[in-house]
């Protein structure tokens, strides 16, 4: 945290040092980075954000996300006004190290810097390695850090995507918790952000096949036994559309609802016989 520091001297001149006096006291304030970090939606959402106050519930954060939204991230820090001179070194960084099996920040080109508002990207150097977005401040930018008249605001926003259902992004089923950090650095001073969190869930379907009801069947499961030619057969899969969050716990609405069944070339569909119900009435929809 930032803090002052007094300073006053003495003068003795007599022979044993008894007599002395006093200066008056002058101070001088230390300034310290504390930047916050924000989950967003995207990159309007990330200039409106910011949690001075390390909540960990601004914007998105605490939000559930589904693989292929759209997600971003933002760093805030800021420029101290009054500074005697200008920063020798200024970083910001975004450390999503935590989150990065499911989500894409790859991109270094959609990173951006704004400074009071101002996109100063062309005033840094941008890298992205192993979950980390790097922000550098160039020669152009450290010469207008001094003397400042009032604190500078300094955004690091990055932007993504959720990576789609693989073998190692899949949940299956579960709600998996990702972190994301982040830094600022005065010369050789660096501090860390706050961690807030967000969501990311997938349900976990699954199908069997069963003896049918048009042929006497108790429609049991007969998966892995043999069947006779013209023998009918149902198919049924079941998927888990209860979300574990809701409404406003939701990063997006749900615009689309698709359920697949990828079946043998062999089967003859009798799409009359294809019936919806939902598993928590058992009723038709």
């Amino acid at each position: 945290a930032d803090y002052t520091i007094k300073d006053t001297g003495k003068i003795c001149y007599t022979k044993e040092l008894k007599e002395c006096m006093t200066t008056d006291e002058k101070k001088t304030q230390k300034v310290t980075p504390k930047p916050d970090k924000v989950w967003v939606l995207d990159e309007t959402g990330a200039l409106a954000a910011q949690d001075k106050n390390w909540a960990n519930n601004v914007a998105a954060d605490q939000k559930l996300f589904l693989h292929g939204d759209a997600v971003g991230a933002v760093v805030n820090g800021h420029i101290p006004a009054k500074l005697t001179a200008p920063l020798d070194e200024y970083v910001i960084t975004d450390d999503w190290t935590g989150a990065q099996t499911y989500v894409d920040f790859t991109d270094g080109t959609k990173a951006r810097v704004y400074a009071n508002g101002k996109d100063v990207t062309k005033d840094f150097t941008i890298t992205v390695k192993n979950g980390i977005t790097t922000a550098t401040a160039k020669e152009s930018f450290l010469k207008t850090t001094g003397s400042l008249v009032a604190d500078m605001p300094i955004k690091l926003i990055i932007t993504g995507v959720f990576k789609p259902v693989t073998p190692e992004t899949d949940t299956n089923g579960e709600i998996v918790v990702l972190h994301n950090k982040g830094s600022e650095r005065y010369n050789n001073e660096e501090k860390p952000t706050n961690i807030p969190p967000v969501f990311i869930w997938n349900p976990d379907p699954s199908k069997d096949v069963l003896s049918s009801a048009k042929q006497d069947g108790d429609q049991s499961s007969i998966d892995g036994q043999q069947v006779f030619p013209n023998q009918w057969i149902e198919y049924l899969v079941n998927v888990d559309v209860d979300f574990p969050k809701t409404k406003d716990e939701l990063a997006h609405p749900i615009e689309k609802f698709e359920v697949k069944d990828d079946y043998d070339p062999n089967f003859q569909l009798d799409k009359t016989s294809i019936e919806f119900y939902d598993a928590r009435t058992n009723k038709p929809i």
